[in-house]
C-alpha cells in the first residue's frame, strides 16, 4: 500500500479527545469527583484510573475505555461525564502508543489485552468488581475481540467482562494500519498473527485515499470482497456470551462499520441464535458518539447489563438509585 494511503487511513481512524484527569462535577444536590490519575503499565498495557468519589455509590463498577488507531489513551469523548455522573469508575487504556506499550499496532498481542481487564476486578475494593469496555473504531474492532475471545483467553473464573459496547466496530481482523516492509496484521494470538483482511494495492477506490477523498470506506468495503481472505479473518461472534451492543452509523465514511456491524449479527444469527449480541444503527458517520442519543444508549446499555451482572452474583459493585424505582 502507498505510503500516503496508509498514513491516510490510521488519522482517519483515530477518534481521540481530551480531557482532564480529574474534575468535580455536579450531580444534581451532589458532588462528584474523579479521584487521581493513576497511571501504571500492566504488563506491556498502559492505564490510568479515574476513581470516582460519588456520595450514594460505595463501590461503584468500573468502564475501561480504548481508543482507534491513534494510539495512547482514549477518554471516551462525550461519553465521559454521562458514566461518571452515573456513578461510574473509569479505565482508560492504551494498548500502544505510550511508554511501556508497544510502539505501533503490529501483531498486537491480545493476551496483555485481556489481563489487564482482568486486573480492574481486583480494583475498587471488591474481589470481583464489575466491569464493561467500551471500544471505538479500531477500538470497536478490540471490543469484538474481546467479546469473541476473552473468556478464553482470561486466566480468572469467569466472563472477563460484564457488559461491553463496541462503536463503529468489525467483524473481522484487519491488516496493521502502519507502513512495513511486509503486510501484516493488527492482532496476533497465543504467539501467532491473526488472520486478516489486506487493504488491496489493486482498487477502485484507492483514488478515494490518495487524494484525501472522505469516502474511504468504500475502498476498506471493496478490500471485504475477497472473500477467502475475509472468511479466514471473520471473529467467532457466535461464541460472544457476554452482553455486547454494536453502535454502527449508517453514513460512516472511515469504514464500513453497519455493513460489518450486520455481517456479524447475520453470522451469529445462523450458527448460534442464543448469542448476546445487539445492534442499535443511527443516522451519522463513524463519530456518533457525537450525538447525545447514541451516547445515552451507550450508558443505559452498561447501566443495565452491569446492574443485572451484579444482581445475579457475577460481580460486585453498588449502583445508583434509579429515580421513581424505575428498572432497566
Amino acid at each position: 500500500m502507498p505510503v500516503r494511503a496508509a498514513i491516510l487511513i490510521a488519522a482517519l481512524l483515530a477518534s481521540a479527545e481530551e480531557h482532564p484527569a480529574s474534575a468535580a462535577i455536579d450531580r444534581g444536590q451532589s458532588r462528584v469527583t474523579l479521584l487521581g490519575n493513576d497511571e501504571r503499565v500492566i504488563g506491556d498495557v498502559a492505564v490510568r484510573d479515574l476513581e470516582v468519589d460519588h456520595p450514594l455509590v460505595e463501590h461503584p463498577a468500573m468502564i475501561v475505555l480504548a481508543g482507534g488507531a491513534e494510539g495512547g489513551f482514549w477518554t471516551g469523548g462525550r461519553l465521559l461525564l454521562p458514566l461518571v455522573r452515573s456513578g461510574y469508575s473509569i479505565r482508560t487504556m492504551a494498548y500502544f502508543g505510550v511508554e511501556g506499550t508497544p510502539a505501533r499496532l503490529v501483531e498486537r498481542d491480545l493476551e496483555p489485552i485481556v489481563a489487564a481487564i482482568a486486573q480492574a476486578r481486583q480494583t475498587g475494593g471488591n474481589e470481583r468488581r464489575c466491569i464493561g469496555f467500551i471500544g471505538a473504531s479500531k477500538g470497536g474492532e478490540l471490543a469484538m475481540l474481546m467479546a469473541s475471545y476473552g473468556d478464553t483467553l482470561s486466566e480468572a473464573e469467569g466472563p472477563l467482562l460484564d457488559a461491553i459496547v463496541a462503536v463503529a466496530p468489525s467483524h473481522v481482523v484487519w491488516q496493521t494500519p502502519y507502513v512495513t516492509l511486509s503486510v501484516r496484521s493488527s492482532w496476533a494470538m497465543q504467539g501467532e498473527a491473526m488472520a486478516f483482511v489486506r487493504h488491496p494495492w489493486l482498487s477502485p477506490h484507492i483514488f478515494d485515499v490518495l487524494f484525501d477523498f472522505p469516502n474511504v470506506s468504500r475502498y476498506l468495503k471493496h478490500a471485504l470482497r475477497n472473500a477467502p481472505a475475509s472468511r479466514t479473518a471473520e471473529m467467532p461472534v457466535e461464541r460472544i456470551s457476554t452482553p455486547t451492543l454494536m453502535m454502527a452509523g449508517d453514513a460512516d465514511q472511515v469504514w464500513p462499520a453497519l455493513d460489518m456491524a450486520q455481517t456479524a449479527l447475520e453470522r451469529a444469527d445462523r450458527i448460534n441464535p442464543d448469542h448476546a449480541l445487539e445492534l442499535s444503527v443511527y443516522e451519522g458517520d463513524h463519530f456518533i458518539l457525537s450525538e447525545d442519543v447514541a451516547v445515552r444508549d451507550a450508558v443505559m446499555f452498561l447501566d443495565r447489563h452491569l446492574r443485572a451482572a451484579a444482581a445475579a452474583g457475577a460481580c460486585e459493585a453498588d449502583f445508583l438509585p434509579l429515580p421513581g424505582g424505575q428498572r432497566r
